[in-house]
């Protein structure tokens, strides 16, 4: 099976919902045989705490800028990338658009 790439601005366990979800879905997802990989920026303070550190998980070295996050960390990755399918978490923020641009450019169902 061709893996799946979903990603998400941030894997803080402080923010819950959508971090949790994510991180949990990916979890059982790798579990039932599906290769899934979780692309997310590194905690950008001290405070923050990632939900894990498992071996599916590409945190790309914190590089937010401006209001909208925009990395060129997670775009840099996302050029190099190949997946079978781009998922991400979120809404108005860089990564959200960095992946379904990325996912247009290689013709890939996101």
């Amino acid at each position: 099976m061709a893996p799946i790439l979903q990603t998400i601005a941030s894997l803080d366990s402080r923010s819950g919902g959508t971090s949790t979800c994510t991180y949990d879905l990916v979890k059982a997802l790798n579990a039932s045989g599906m290769p899934t990989d979780i692309l997310t920026l590194q905690p950008g303070s001290p405070e923050e705490r990632m939900m894990g550190e498992d071996s599916f998980i590409h945190a790309c070295p914190f590089d937010a800028r401006t209001p909208l996050a925009v990395s060129r960390n997670i775009r840099r990755f996302l050029a190099g990338s190949r997946y079978s399918l781009y998922h991400t978490n979120g809404l108005w923020l860089d990564v959200n658009h960095a992946t379904c641009a990325h996912a247009r450019k290689t013709d890939t169902p996101c």
